[in-house]
């Protein structure tokens, strides 16, 4: 049976419930080094009707429903349902669903995305994700929810700290992410951001914006031990996951097309189809360069991975170069999804394992 546990100076106990928050432990077998995994469950939000008009939010649900599509007779946006597959690993349905796209169009750019994707495939198949995701009650199905797990390790110091996207992934799903993450020793929290923004507006039992989240984070690495943390962020969850390894003053920082600069005064464009903040935002976060931001020295090691493609992406990380603890990553033709180019150049694995 599920033991109850209550936060108490950020640290998991055994105990009664202490807020409304449910907050519940449960046991696998299956689950690593770990018999346990704890879950912050939120209340649903406003934001959460993105679901049902917006297919690229990842969820049980849209994965449910993306292999539903993938098996209908007429198939429109098939690409869109060729990616999705790839990139929540399912691979047999993929590879079969990127055959039956190629021999209904002669489109060359789509014909040279599908030999892209199918590299994706190849390079995952070896996680075998479809069938951690069809065991009951395990890790695998639960970061598909929009709650932040806690995966501890026993007798470990190291954390892995992952800052979800505004989609609810992290370029490719959270059950393919773990099953690359869960091969290093580290105890790991996926931190999720229920309003699907930028973490303007915190998360949930770590704060209601930026800053207080970075705090939080940074007193439950000291209550807990931990003295060796990694932070990752890609996308919308790249500011605030910079920010918080300068709280926390991080071993290791990597990001992947994040944003280091929301000062007003930033030049840089702001792409409309990418979370950013609203102007009420800037009252409540610290919401700046990073560059000129003090807590930047205490990272130990920093790399910013960013795809050439984007404009935007290049003149966010390049603003970092210079900084002696910051390594500026550009990947050659790489879009703003660089998580996907690393992992079509079996690169990803390589990236994530530099980060321990």
């Amino acid at each position: 049976m599920a033991t109850r546990l209550h936060w108490s100076g950020f640290r998991w106990c055994k105990g009664r419930q202490t807020s409304g928050l449910r907050r519940s432990r449960v046991s696998d077998a299956n689950l690593c080094d770990a018999d346990k995994f704890y879950i912050f469950d939120i209340a649903e939000c406003s934001k959460m009707k993105l679901l049902k008009t917006d297919r690229s939010i990842h969820s049980l649900r849209q994965l449910d429903h993306v292999i539903a599509l993938s098996e209908g007779r007429e198939v429109q946006d098939a690409l869109f349902i060729a990616t999705q597959l790839a990139i929540h690993g399912l691979t047999n349905h993929a590879m079969k669903f990127i055959e039956m796209t190629r021999q209904n169009t002669q489109n060359q750019h789509a014909l040279s995305y599908l030999i892209w994707l199918e590299k994706i495939c190849a390079n995952v198949e070896a996680h075998d994700v479809w069938n951690k995701i069809h065991q009951k009650n395990n890790i695998f199905r639960q970061v598909l929810g929009f709650n932040s797990i806690y995966v501890p390790r026993r007798k470990n110091s190291q954390l892995i700290i992952v800052f979800a996207t505004s989609y609810n992934n992290f370029g490719i799903s959270f059950p393919l992410l773990h099953s690359m993450l869960e091969r290093n020793s580290g105890s790991i929290l996926y931190l999720k951001n229920p309003d699907l923004g930028m973490y303007c507006t915190g998360s949930p039992s770590l704060g209601s914006n930026i800053d207080s989240v970075g705090q939080s984070l940074k007193n439950f690495c000291r209550v807990n031990g931990f003295s060796k943390v990694s932070v990752i962020g890609f996308s919308s969850g790249g500011y605030a996951s910079l920010f918080a390894a300068g709280c926390i003053g991080a071993s290791s920082y990597t990001g992947f097309g994040i944003r280091t600069d929301w000062s007003p005064s930033c030049l840089c464009p702001i792409s409309p189809s990418r979370a950013a903040p609203e102007p009420e935002d800037y009252d409540k976060n610290t919401l700046m360069n990073l560059r000129l931001n003090n807590m930047m020295e205490r990272i130990g090691r920093a790399q910013l991975y960013y795809g050439m493609s984007d404009s935007i992406d290049s003149h966010q990380a390049e603003n970092m170069r210079g900084l002696p603890n910051f390594e500026i990553l550009p990947i050659a033709h790489g879009e703003h999804n660089v998580i996907l180019s690393l992992t079509a150049e079996n690169k990803i694995e390589s990236a994530l394992q530099a980060i321990t």
